[in-house]
């Protein structure tokens, strides 16, 4: 575990974490209020966080006719700090390192040598139900809605 924290420390810790090019320009900054800027930086920390979540390496689910538990945990757990923890580290924007991506990509067809075929599918059917990879759509919708200015709101007149 140590080794997981270590490796996020060193990726999260950069000078500059890309925060967008639209979030540093300050003809769109000044129209924002103080509370916005907060939503969306408390919505970029989500999805750092779910991202760090989601370097956990998931518990691997054996067949009953599994006869190497400690080799298949072995191989997932080396299959998943080589590819799939770069990758959810990498804040770069691009769509490879994107979490639905990463699911689809790395996650749902996959091929993990050293690992039973039946374990191995039992493990996926498991990781890719993680609410998690839907982070990416789900948080910036909330985050939308909470910036929204509710139409009925404007229209109604003011009370005075």
């Amino acid at each position: 575990m140590s080794d997981l924290i270590e490796l996020a420390i060193m990726a999260l810790a950069k000078s500059k974490v890309p925060f967008s090019s639209w979030s540093c320009d300050s003809k769109i900054l000044c129209h924002l209020g103080v509370e916005d800027v907060a939503v969306i930086g408390r919505m970029k920390e989500k999805l750092l966080t779910v991202r760090m979540v989601l370097c956990n390496v998931p518990p691997v689910e054996h067949a009953s006719t599994c006869r190497s538990n400690p080799a298949c945990w072995d191989a997932w757990k080396s299959y998943w700090f080589s590819n799939l923890i770069p990758r959810l580290l990498a804040l770069d924007g691009e769509i490879s390192n994107l979490l639905w991506w990463i699911r689809l990509d790395q996650v749902e067809r996959t091929e993990v040598s050293g690992m039973g075929d039946l374990c191995l599918q039992l493990t996926i059917n498991e990781v890719k139900d993680n609410p998690g990879w839907e982070a990416e759509m789900r948080i910036p919708e909330g985050a939308v809605k909470l910036l929204m200015v509710l139409e009925r709101t404007m229209l109604e007149p003011a009370s005075g």
